[in-house]
């Protein structure tokens, strides 16, 4: 899988400067977390990199290509994919409509095989193929969010705040999602508030502040470190 690189980007809301200089990798196979508060930038960077906000300085790269110059058709085309904070699914829709919504690019003869690999990640789905979405509990909404971006056959995957507003018992059955996606050969990036859950899952992870990455390791260091734990972890 090409790695990707984003080097020292910038991006701005009006006269906000959301991010400022960021730059950080994904290698092949890795899980990548980015942990934080509130406003720190981190759904910021996965907009950045999917071309859904422009950058005003710096390059995001995937292999040999530069994402910053492609629109959000062609960078999923190339084989990134985003499962946005909130879902943003359908809600009218059935689950296995959503899911075919997010293989529209590909060719139909691929779109049964993918919906099959898929609900082999997530079998709640299958069985509730024909139901709507909006009648899904929150969790299971999430599990379809995440299969509906799996449907494009990404080398890398984004994950917008997976865990958010879902109970423990849930935020452990998407964990364990996430590791089985990593396990079939997909990269990850992981933003997430829920910072000692993403950490155990990381293979590296950044720390954002105010638009600025401020601390970067192993997913284990981050976990040790004692800044880390006071300001993310309640230690």
């Amino acid at each position: 899988m090409p790695p990707l690189k984003v080097h020292d980007v910038q991006v701005s809301y009006g006269k906000v400067r959301a991010l400022r200089g960021v730059t950080l990798s994904v290698d092949e196979r890795e899980i990548v977390s980015i942990v934080g508060a509130n406003g720190a930038g981190k759904s910021t960077i996965l907009k950045a990199v999917m071309g859904l906000v422009p950058i005003t300085a710096g390059s995001v790269e995937f292999g040999d290509r530069r994402l910053d110059q492609l629109s959000p058709p062609r960078i999923v085309r190339a084989g990134v994919s985003l499962c946005p904070e909130g879902r943003r699914l359908f809600p009218e829709m059935t689950v296995e409509e959503n899911l075919r919504m997010g293989g529209y690019q590909r060719d139909r003869r691929h779109v049964a095989g993918a919906l099959g690999e898929v609900y082999a990640y997530v079998p709640v789905l299958a069985e509730r193929r024909g139901q709507v979405a909006g009648s899904l509990s929150g969790g299971q909404q999430q599990m379809l969010a995440i299969g509906r971006a799996l449907m494009s056959d990404p080398k890398l995957l984004l994950l917008d705040e997976p865990s958010l507003g879902l109970a423990p018992l849930v935020v452990r059955e998407i964990a364990t999602i996430v590791r089985n996606i990593h396990a079939r050969g997909v990269s990850v990036v992981l933003v997430e508030q829920n910072a000692r859950m993403a950490l155990k899952l990381s293979d590296h992870a950044y720390v954002m502040e105010t638009g600025r990455v401020t601390l970067h390791g192993t997913g284990q260091e981050l976990l040790d470190n004692p800044l880390v734990q006071r300001s993310y972890l309640g230690v």
